[in-house]
């Protein structure tokens, strides 16, 4: 039963973002969409590399490939909905200070 608590991580890291994201004043679908970008991405590289790490460098061990299931992927999935939402909030201040004001 602990795999089911890194299968729901990534979502509600996202969810979370989105919030905040929201409550910040972040509205644009882009800067909602970026953290489930760079969650997906990151994931996925994490997910890769702890899958074929293992069977690369220990091809004799059966269950090396379960850490790209159960740990690299979940974390990096994490890893990357946070960073995503640091870069939202970063390009979304960056882009109310460059807009000059209307006359």
């Amino acid at each position: 039963m602990d795999f089911l608590y890194a299968l729901y991580a990534a979502p509600t890291a996202y969810l979370v973002a989105v919030i905040i994201l929201w409550l910040i004043g972040v509205r644009s679908f882009w800067h909602l969409l970026r953290p489930l970008l760079w969650g997906l991405t990151m994931g996925i590289i994490g997910f890769a590399f702890g899958f074929y790490g293992p069977l690369y460098w220990a091809p004799e061990v059966n269950d090396g490939p379960l850490l790209g299931f159960f740990f690299t992927g979940p974390a990096a999935a994490l890893l990357g909905v946070i960073a995503g939402m640091i870069r939202s909030v970063y390009l979304a201040r960056r882009g109310s200070r460059t807009k000059s004001p209307s006359a």
